[in-house]
């Protein structure tokens, strides 16, 4: 299984979704027929309205239970089934034109179809049309919506959809993971990108969210600095920047002597001592003497 696809199932199944991951769609075309993969649907997922995480306590009342917090930008309704047909990305989130296309979301729905109060046509061409759709079956509110998670500025070409990040769904998972240490210090989750998170919450680290840049994405990290570093090391380069003249006029006093092979241009010293005194060429390279010929 993709890891992008593993962390977000993961983030759903804490939230109480019960998920299908990488399902492939396939279409049938010409008679006789031959079938295809139109798409794979990375992430499907119901949660109905009263579905909790929840882990007992023995010998005390069913309000001594602990129940695990709901991410509110999921924004749930307490009495509507949600349903999330979701596409993952490791970079900007972005819907595939594939989930939008009738058949694909037809196949995809009847998975999770209890037998709605109105043709199934009708839910899937207003969640194409508007990226979210409502019905009810027996009296049920059933809420269907495609969703983007991903990393950076969604792409929002051909409509509208729900999008995470998934830096929101890692942060979510470790702070569940760190204010409930003693709950887990001895679960076997049975999945890797829980059991990773586990460890890592074991030995103690934390974890630190960096800001992003002006485009909405995250700045990168260079080499050998820690992430709390960063913020330091663009405020000094920041500063390098606004004094470079100060600190240039600083060298040439410490050092008057003109560089060699420097001719400044006429009146450049008059107009910018600094320029003449940065304009430093180094010297050519000393050319090969050709040995001379032995006499014959």
């Amino acid at each position: 299984m993709n890891t992008c696809v593993a962390l977000v199932g993961a983030y759903l199944r804490f939230n109480g979704y019960v998920t299908v991951p990488e399902q492939p769609i396939l279409i049938g075309e010409g008679k006789p027929y031959r079938y295809h993969t139109a798409t794979d649907v990375d992430i499907l997922a119901v949660r109905f309205p009263n579905a909790a995480v929840v882990v007992p306590r023995m010998y005390g009342k069913v309000d001594d239970d602990l129940h695990l917090d709901i991410d509110p930008v999921l924004d749930l309704e307490s009495d509507t089934v949600d349903v999330i047909i979701g596409e993952v990305k490791s970079g900007r989130p972005r819907l595939n034109d594939g989930l939008r296309e009738p058949d694909v979301l037809y196949a995809t729905l009847r998975r999770v179809d209890p037998g709605f109060d109105v043709p199934l046509e009708e839910t899937i061409t207003k969640l194409i049309r508007h990226g979210e759709a409502r019905c009810k079956s027996a009296g049920k509110k059933w809420r269907f919506r495609l969703a983007a998670f991903g990393e950076g500025n969604p792409g929002l070409d051909g409509g509208p959809f729900m999008v995470i990040q998934l830096r929101q769904v890692a942060s979510f998972l470790m702070q569940t993971m760190r204010e409930h240490h003693e709950v887990w210090k001895d679960a076997q989750f049975g999945d890797e990108v829980l059991d990773l998170l586990h460890i890592i919450d074991k030995m103690g680290f934390t974890w630190q969210l960096s800001q992003r840049d002006t485009e909405g994405n995250p700045p990168t990290t260079e080499p050998n600095k820690q992430p709390d570093e960063l913020p330091q090391a663009e405020v000094a380069r920041t500063n390098g920047r606004a004094n470079g003249k100060a600190h240039l006029k600083d060298n040439t006093t410490q050092n008057p002597r003109k560089p060699r092979n420097v001719k400044p241009r006429k009146g450049a010293a008059e107009a910018d001592p600094v320029a003449v005194a940065v304009a430093v060429i180094p010297n050519p390279a000393p050319r090969k003497r050709s040995r001379p010929q032995e006499m014959i």
